[in-house]
């Protein structure tokens, strides 16, 4: 039998075929609402990580904005006066 050929359809294959096809079609609802519950339940902590790594960059990141008051590269220009004046300030 070649592979183009196509088979004869009897009302007795479709009325088979039909609880088939409503089966699958069921099972893929099934499937897609579990794939969603198990994306949002692990994208939730994957998301709360992210941001907690981003708060915690931005606070350790030096000030790298040059001479900005409280930053080390503006205490590198001062004097050990001025450095200490400009720490009393941020405090």
């Amino acid at each position: 039998m070649e592979l183009t050929q196509q088979l004869p359809q009897t009302a007795h294959t479709e009325a088979r075929l039909a609880p088939a096809r409503t089966e699958a079609i069921a099972e893929m609802g099934r499937t897609d609402a579990k794939a969603s519950a198990l994306l949002t339940v692990l994208s939730l902590p994957l998301a709360a990580l992210a941001a907690a790594m981003l708060l915690v960059l931005l606070i350790v990141r030096p000030r790298l904005g040059g001479d900005v008051s409280g930053s080390y590269l503006h205490w590198a220009t001062c004097t050990p006066r001025e450095a200490a004046a400009d720490i009393a300030l941020a405090a």
